[in-house]
């Protein structure tokens, strides 16, 4: 039987839902997610991905409750369970050498499993991205690689929406009668095919363009989504967040051999709290990964520590300029006056995508100060990348959807990334996107009939936008906490982590030293269930 619960239509009536055909933008996790799901409610479902190729870069993912509960939903749960890894607990360590005691240890596994009916996990991206990609697939999923949504070329009237990609495309036929254009499908076990040519006219430069026809749109392609930008009416230039983060990884027998089987028996989630900097590391499948994430600007170890503290004096008596600022002045060596610094600063686009890091670079960053630990996976670890935090949410976004005028027959919802993106620093990105597409499926499956779309769209947004924006807010205040310079309040901070919970001022996440150990806020975002709504 289907998880998904399905009223049935009216006495001599047809079930819309069979006819009422869904495209997708974006063919990542949440997309792919909320595929099945539709599927299990009988809506025909396109999928365009613009990889040609299921790829993900990056390493791995939290699945916290929320999550775990919708690939529950999604009938997958079992196969993420087979190829992830529930961690024993979550430990919070200070960055100093001479601090080896543990600030704060939070137990996950079985603990999170008793409390919450579902488990705590991390698994690879790429695996968890294959299972939802298989998983569609089996569902009757139509998923398209190497096509974008053109957004801006949509039929709204029509119901059309256009696409360009790659001629190379991977897709499997939903078996409804979903009216599209153009959608080529391949045999059961989802291999490549070579579309046919299209019409004269419908080439564009040298990606091909096809139409499909659909009567919702949903957005999923992440927080850089074009179909964002449409509704915001501007081309959406990502801000830098002023924080890189750094990725390093380590073969688990490496670990032992160099001293460190502590991080990875029993396999555990262990955090850092440094200044201006954080990391992040835990075991995934063979190797122990490891986030390092830095504020840009001021170095981390004991020239950035010095530099940090005059500044803090500086800034406290009323001097100077602000830390971030100065911090960046003295990376540029103090060439230029700081107006011309700051103008600069303005002008240049931030990177987009992983670049090649080092050993050299975080040497650098991560020195004597450093737990031993931090210092030895940077010497001897492997698959180095960076990449900046970008912040794509200040473009003024009114609506997670397109109102639909009188004379149009498509509808447009935005999901995941593309309508809510937060920091990463509590591991519940991933979870707000399942959310939301878990709780869309839902809502779409118990709509009477097409004309109360709009209505079920905007209950959508209703449900999730109060939820996702404590969420982030929260998140950001983390971010901030756990990245304190050495001074007062990153003193506080400690005393409070070490004391335990019931030292530990119950403000509802904001303010808390360690969010996920608040059991008022904890049981509010691990408990939540769409079914439930």
């Amino acid at each position: 039987m289907s998880p998904i619960d399905l009223p049935s239509p009216s006495p001599g009536a047809t079930d819309f839902r069979t006819e009422y055909h869904v495209a997708i933008a974006g063919g990542g996790l949440v997309g792919l997610l909320l595929a099945i799901l539709l599927r299990q409610a009988r809506f025909p479902v396109t999928v365009f991905e613009e990889d040609v190729e299921l790829k993900e870069i990056g390493a791995g993912i939290i699945l916290p409750p929320p999550a775990t509960r919708a690939l529950r939903l999604a009938g997958v749960l079992q196969a993420v369970q087979t190829h992830g890894i529930a961690p024993k607990d979550w430990t919070s360590h200070s960055y100093h050498r001479d601090q080896t005691t543990p600030l704060a240890r939070l137990g996950l596994d079985p603990a999170i499993q008793q409390a919450y009916g579902v488990p705590y996990l991390v698994i690879h991206r790429a695996h968890l991205r294959r299972i939802l990609y298989d998983a569609a697939l089996a569902s009757g999923a139509q998923v398209i690689l190497g096509r974008k949504v053109d957004v801006a070329a949509t039929d709204w009237t029509n119901g059309v929406v256009y696409t360009v990609g790659s001629v190379l495309a991977a897709a499997r036929d939903t078996g409804g009668s979903d009216g599209s254009e153009g959608a080529n499908s391949s045999s059961s076990s989802g291999r490549w095919e070579e579309p046919e040519p299209e019409p004269e006219g419908k080439r564009n430069g040298k990606r091909e363009r096809e139409t499909f026809r659909a009567d919702l749109l949903v957005a999923a392609d992440g927080q850089a989504s074009g179909t964002r930008a449409l509704l915001v009416g501007h081309e959406r230039v990502p801000r830098s967040t002023g924080r890189t983060v750094h990725r390093v990884l380590m073969e688990k027998a490496r670990m032992y051999s160099l001293g460190m089987a502590d991080l990875v028996e029993p396999s555990g989630i262990h955090v850092w709290f440094g200044p201006r900097s954080l990391a992040v590391g835990y075991l995934l499948g063979g190797d122990f990964n490891v986030a390092l994430t830095v504020e840009d600007g001021i170095g981390v170890g004991k020239e950035g520590q010095r530099v940090e503290e005059k500044m803090v004096k500086e800034e406290e008596e009323g001097e100077g300029e602000g830390i971030v600022e100065r911090g960046r002045k003295f990376e540029a060596g103090n060439k230029k006056k700081g107006e011309q610094e700051e103008e600069k600063r303005k002008q240049e686009e931030p990177h987009v995508g992983p670049r090649p890091s080092s050993t050299a670079e975080l040497q650098q960053l991560y020195d004597s100060t450093w737990d031993p630990r931090i210092q030895t996976l940077v010497q001897h670890g492997r698959g180095f990348l960076k990449w900046e935090l970008l912040d794509y949410t200040n473009d003024g976004l009114a609506s997670w959807t397109r109102p639909r005028q009188p004379d149009e027959t498509l509808d447009l919802v935005l999901t995941g990334d593309a309508a809510h993106a937060i920091g990463p620093f509590i591991g519940c990105g991933a979870a707000l996107g399942f959310e939301s597409a878990s709780l869309l499926a839902l809502l779409l499956s118990r709509t009477r009939d097409r004309r109360s779309i709009p209505q079920t769209l905007r209950r959508y947004e209703a449900l999730r936008r109060p939820r996702t924006e404590k969420v982030r807010d929260v998140t950001a205040e983390m971010g901030r906490v756990w990245m304190l310079p050495d001074r007062k309040e990153q003193e506080e901070r400690d005393r409070a982590l070490r004391g335990g919970p019931g030292t530990m001022e119950r403000t509802g996440g904001r303010g808390y030293p360690m969010a996920l150990m608040d059991e008022g806020f904890q049981g509010w975002l691990f408990g939540y269930d769409p079914l439930e709504e």
